[in-house]
């Protein structure tokens, strides 16, 4: 379950971050649709500056008309026409600041007939023909106006996608970075959760692998201290007790040891396979009583009954709720110091559910604590010395909830604790 709800988050986050950059495309559109009409609202007042600039410097107007002559072109008187014409153009596109990459061309504009020739021209494109191309600027240089040549300007921008290209995204590249950022993290983050996630699978294949093996020699041991019992003579019998009676609370011991370690792999891998059938839930408290009866009269303590639950048949897990129920009552034990005196009770909880409640006499919980009783590998080490693994709430409130259910503790330090669960019946 939880590997399809990690793949689950993969696919949202992957399809979050998606959607963010194609949100990012439409705004670098949406930007560049803004900056091409102000890039052409700057060029419309570039070409009038420029026209302006060029006929006020009679001396470069001559230059162009004596260069380019009818059938001829002044190669020398060109270039330098084109070096102080490159150096007033720039410094128009500055004044407006404009950093675009330009070429350009003079057109001859005939009276006696329509269209324009190229004069002279370092526009690269072959394809590019005025008037008709797209990407370039027209400029009436010494057309009318007193002038006895009709020359036009053509600016060609051989780049002008990059340059609005360039121009729209520093609006939005702060936002660019901080996806990358994101998509680097993401991707980070999704290899090391594989990583962790395959040694989490090797770790509890080991603790499954080590329990497996501890059993079998603990149940060999129980089976043989069994076998000893039977046979060995009368006379020996109350010497002999005593060394079985050890072997014996040391093997329940390591059996318990065990069990916490099972439970350790449950909680790490989260799988309850839960095996649900209808459970007396009654029956059940009784049984696991049972196994601390003597432990309590052995203390002068008690354990009461008030069952008053009148549907105690739920579906449930026998096994894991019989696990509840015996880490809730060892915690009663381990933490009372004196008498323990335990408080067992069932009622009817709506919607259609049972509440079980388990009370003691115990050292109580501060308010501080009960917010992390149930953590993983929490162990508040201050109470009464208990070692453990910090693992027996955690895996009663992840039993409690694989069933639909709900836990609470209500404690006070130094008047004992109750907690409470409530089963829906099915």
């Amino acid at each position: 379950m939880r590997t399809q709800l990690l793949f689950l988050l993969i696919i949202v986050a992957f399809g979050s971050l998606l959607g963010l950059a194609i949100a990012q495309v439409g705004v670098l559109q949406d930007a560049m649709g803004a900056n091409r009409q102000l890039f052409e609202q700057k060029l419309g007042l570039i070409k009038q500056s420029l026209t302006q600039a060029f006929r006020a410097d009679h001396a470069l107007v001559s230059t162009l008309e004596h260069s380019i002559g009818v059938g001829a072109v002044d190669e020398e008187g060109m270039a330098h026409f084109d070096r102080r014409f490159r150096k007033l153009t720039d410094s128009v596109f500055n004044e407006y600041a404009v950093s675009i990459q330009y070429q350009y061309g003079i057109y001859a504009h005939k009276p006696d007939e329509e269209g324009f020739e190229k004069a002279w021209s370092n526009i690269e494109d072959p394809n590019f023909a005025f008037n008709v191309c797209k990407n370039y600027a027209q400029a009436n240089l010494t057309c009318g106006n007193g002038f006895s040549s009709g020359y036009h300007l053509a600016l060609f921008f051989p780049h002008e996608k990059l340059y609005l290209i360039t121009e729209s995204s520093k609006s939005i590249r702060y936002s660019v970075i901080f996806i990358v950022v994101i998509v680097l993290s993401f991707v980070y983050a999704v290899v090391t959760i594989r990583k962790q996630k395959k040694l989490s699978d090797l770790k509890n294949d080991f603790i499954n692998n080590l329990t497996h093996e501890f059993k079998t020699p603990v149940f060999s041991i129980g089976v043989a201290l069994k076998a000893i019992r039977k046979t060995v003579a009368l006379e020996q019998r109350g010497k002999v007790d005593k060394y079985i009676g050890v072997i014996e609370n040391e093997t329940e011991r390591l059996k318990n040891q065990v069990d916490k370690i099972l439970q350790l792999a449950l909680v790490q891998s989260g799988n309850f396979l839960l095996a649900k059938k209808p459970v007396n839930v009654h029956d059940c408290l009784h049984r696991v009583a049972a196994n601390f009866r003597f432990a309590i009269e052995e203390r002068q303590g008690t354990i009461t009954f008030d069952l008053r639950a009148s549907h105690a048949v739920i579906d449930t897990d026998e096994t894991h709720l019989g696990n509840v129920f015996y880490n809730l009552l060892d915690n009663a034990l381990k933490f009372t110091e004196g008498a323990p005196h335990i408080r067992i009770a069932t009622a009817d909880h709506a919607p259609r559910s049972i509440a079980i409640s388990i009370a003691d006499n115990g050292i109580g919980i501060s308010r501080e604590t009960e917010q992390l009783i149930f953590d993983k590998f929490y162990h508040d080490h201050s109470r009464l010395g208990v070692n453990g693994f910090g693992l027996g709430l955690h895996y009663v409130r992840s039993v409690v909830e694989a069933h639909r259910g709900k836990i609470e503790v209500k404690s006070e330090p130094g008047k004992g604790s109750e907690f409470l669960i409530c089963l829906p019946y099915q």
